[in-house]
């Protein structure tokens, strides 16, 4: 079984380096069980049941393997038990048991719960609402400080509240109860809950729940749902003021405010002049916020400036940048979402930044941007330009991500035709320099569904990547072609038989034949 590659770590004064394995102390174990956990995918049942089964394995060393590998261990049950469950009382008493573990060993059970919620009937997600709000209780357990308990109820409802609003809001009432009844205030819960009345002005359950409970919010709260009720009525009606609705959330808190922003932009007609109040209450929004509510936003009428104002909040750090960068550059490549002309010379300015601010943090970011501009028509005469850009930034790179990046950027920004496929297969002639480990990630990156290469590139060059895959050792091979399986939809059906046949695809990847 592979692990990840692990930190260094410091020894404990006292610890001998000739020391067993066996004797490692809590201080060292620990992190290494999480780095475990946390580097390995878990996105998917099966995932998840390999990274537990390399937990089990480590755990089973020794006492002391076992006790320092106990809670991330269990945080992966949980993770995978989110899963398999049935939904209401044994998936809410399953969370539960999360609350004495860390954030950062808590965030894949909750992404696991999204994924389940992504595909329960709306019936079950409510039910198993309500048994975790049963769950927590406004009164703290035998032996522990009502302090303590208190925090935690708040962030675990608030955690819970982020996901299954979004598939059945009529757990909006009963939650909004839930901070009515608290004798303590409940910040990230009342947080998660006007966020959740921001991404779902049209929704009636959500319009119901405020009306009943605006009202009877405590004082400390009260005004925020307030003139969230009074947004989400304004914006179902014929004519809604933005004007007055933009000075109602002035009373909402940062984070569910830019939540606000971003979906009333959308609904305001092309030449609203509201258009300028909502750019100036963005502007106002505290660093972090703006840029959730320029992600959120398509900004039709003000897109250039809504690119410059997101490029100008990123922070000095280049992978900081480049991690938020990746974010706003996956808003215009959406599922079934096309750029406008003046989305796309928006966009041009990134190339720049990409070059400029983010070294070579910036690889996965030009790969986004070579795909917004894969799937969308722009005017050939910036295709030039944008290619140079491309090829010397890549020249900065370590050689696996310069081939990456020159092969993408000569399939979607070279000259349409022979040129480009001449281009495509030098690039990929030069692969056959690489170390044979190294090219399997450029073959999935170029892979892809989200780059959306032509196919008559990959058509036209199926000699030349037979090649490359012939480079690769042989125990190597078959895991290197099965990217291709991702992508063999976007083919007709003879295509897909050939690419089959010349590239020699693993009967199991062939699922879209």
């Amino acid at each position: 079984m592979l692990y990840p590659v692990l930190p260094t770590a410091t020894p404990s004064p006292g610890f001998s380096t000739r020391s067993n394995i066996n004797q490692l102390p809590p201080e060292i174990l620990e992190p290494i069980a999480q780095e475990i956990f946390l580097g390995l995918p878990t996105k998917t049942q099966q995932q998840l049941d390999r990274t537990l089964a390399a937990l089990q394995d480590l755990s089973s060393l020794n006492t002391r393997w076992k006790q320092a590998f106990e809670p991330t261990t269990l945080a992966a049950e949980i993770a995978l038990a989110t899963h398999r469950l049935p939904t209401g009382k044994r998936l809410a008493n399953a969370l539960r048991r999360l609350a004495p573990l860390g954030l950062p060993l808590q965030e894949p059970s909750w992404k696991a719960l999204d994924v389940r919620f992504d595909r329960t009937a709306r019936p079950s997600v409510r039910n198993t609402g309500l048994k975790f709000i049963e769950n927590w209780p406004q009164q703290a357990p035998a032996g522990m400080r009502q302090s303590v308990w208190d925090e935690r109820r708040d962030r675990h409802l608030a955690r819970f509240t982020a996901v299954a609003l979004r598939q059945s809001c009529e757990l909006m009432a009963p939650l909004m109860q839930v901070v009515i009844e608290s004798a303590v205030p409940m910040p990230l819960l009342v947080d998660a809950l006007l966020g959740a009345s921001a991404c779902t002005l049209d929704n009636p359950d959500v319009a119901q729940a405020l009306d009943q409970h605006a009202d009877r919010m405590p004082r400390w709260c009260r005004s925020s749902f307030q003139a969230a009720m009074a947004c989400q009525r304004r914006a179902a009606s014929h004519l809604p003021n933005f004007s007055h609705m933009l000075d109602l959330l002035s009373q909402i808190p940062p984070r569910p405010r830019s939540l606000f922003l971003g979906s009333m932009d959308d609904r305001m007609p092309f030449n609203s002049p509201a258009k300028q109040e909502m750019q100036a209450a963005i502007a106002e929004l505290p660093v972090s916020h703006r840029r959730t509510a320029l992600e959120k936003t398509e900004a039709v009428g003000w897109e250039a400036a809504r690119v410059n104002m997101y490029l100008a909040s990123l922070p000095a750090d280049p992978a900081l940048a480049a991690s938020h960068l990746e974010r706003f550059l996956d808003t215009f490549r959406r599922e079934k979402r096309f750029c406008s002309q003046a989305e796309l010379r928006a966009l041009i300015p990134v190339w720049d930044l990409i070059a400029r601010r983010l070294q070579g943090h910036g690889t996965a970011c030009l790969m986004k941007l070579l795909g917004v501009f894969s799937r969308n028509e722009s005017p050939t005469q910036w295709h030039e330009a944008m290619l140079a850009k491309a090829v010397a930034y890549s020249q900065r790179l370590p050689p696996a991500q310069a081939s990456m990046v020159r092969l993408a950027a000569n399939a979607v920004l070279a000259r349409h035709g022979e040129t480009r496929v001449e281009e495509f297969q030098l690039e990929l002639d030069g692969l056959l320099r690489l170390p044979p480990a190294e090219i399997p990630k450029v073959i999935e990156a170029l892979c892809d569904p989200g780059l959306r290469l032509p196919s008559y590139i990959f058509m036209s060059s199926l000699d030349h990547l037979n090649g490359v895959f012939n480079r690769i050792p042989v125990t190597m091979r078959r895991e290197a072609k099965a990217p291709f399986s991702r992508m063999l939809d976007n083919f007709t059906h003879e295509e897909r038989n050939l690419i089959v046949q010349q590239l020699s695809i693993p009967a199991s990847y062939q699922y879209a034949i």
